[in-house]
């Protein structure tokens, strides 16, 4: 990934329009989505903001875009072409041990300045960083509903991965994400249990918070229980298993 590079005429290529055209379809962007509603998802309600058709289409092109720049980590499986919740689920089969931490309300917790700060942090240039904010940002937050709402996601938590991926590759633990669902596994407790302290207190750097209920349910799991990353087993001999 190579972010100083990229400059907002490149974005608006990308989008079919010219870099004039994008800036105005920016300045109006809450116009161009649908009333929020709220839909239950389990037991819980969930805000969706769905961009108009015209808008989608063009933020469709902006998601196709994202994925060939490679703007995400290799940890990264959410909102990625070839990957899924499987494919990260496969990188923790047959681990003795399993951590996972959930994000509470995520979404909708990374306001605008949030975003647009993490893209200056991970290299973007000024008028890139302001011109990305608003396409992935609507109503003060990240939209879930989005064709790019996942490629935010993987933005900003880019020197998350980084930072997981470096320290569980030297201490010989693997790690994956989708969207807000971080994983982590291996074979000595000791180390999965200080890199998830040390999660913990990053997300709450970036503003976001745990959730407690699931980290009390299945934050550590051992070989004495069926293992679940993202509602898949992963201690079966044969391969993945999804949980009914």
């Amino acid at each position: 990934m190579n972010p100083k590079s990229i400059t907002p005429a490149e974005i608006a290529a990308a989008m079919k329009m010219t870099e004039r055209q994008l800036w105005t379809f920016t300045r109006n962007f809450e116009k161009l989505f649908k009333p929020t509603r709220e839909i239950m998802i389990g037991s819980k309600k969930r805000a969706i903001d769905a961009p108009r058709d015209s808008a989608k289409k063009k933020l469709k092109l902006l998601h196709k875009w994202f994925f060939e720049k490679k703007l995400f980590h290799p940890s990264a499986h959410g909102g990625v072409r070839h990957r899924s919740c499987f494919t990260s689920a496969q990188q923790h089969l047959g681990k003795k041990f399993v951590w996972t931490r959930d994000a509470s309300d995520c979404y909708p917790s990374i306001t605008p300045e949030m975003f647009f700060y993490e893209l200056k942090r991970i290299g973007f240039r000024q008028d890139t960083a302001t011109l990305l904010t608003r396409l992935c940002t609507v109503r003060g937050s990240i939209p879930q509903g989005s064709p790019v709402s996942n490629d935010a996601i993987n933005l900003y938590f880019w020197r998350i991965d980084q930072f997981l991926k470096s320290l569980s590759g030297a201490n010989d633990l693997s790690y994956s994400r989708v969207a807000d669902d971080f994983v982590l596994s291996g074979y000595k407790k000791y180390l999965g249990d200080n890199i998830l302290l040390r999660l913990e207190g990053m997300l709450q750097q970036f503003g976001i918070q745990i959730n407690d209920k699931k980290r009390r349910k299945s934050g550590f799991q051992n070989r004495s229980n069926p293992q679940l990353v993202h509602s898949i087993r992963v201690d079966l001999r044969r391969g993945t298993k999804i949980s009914q």
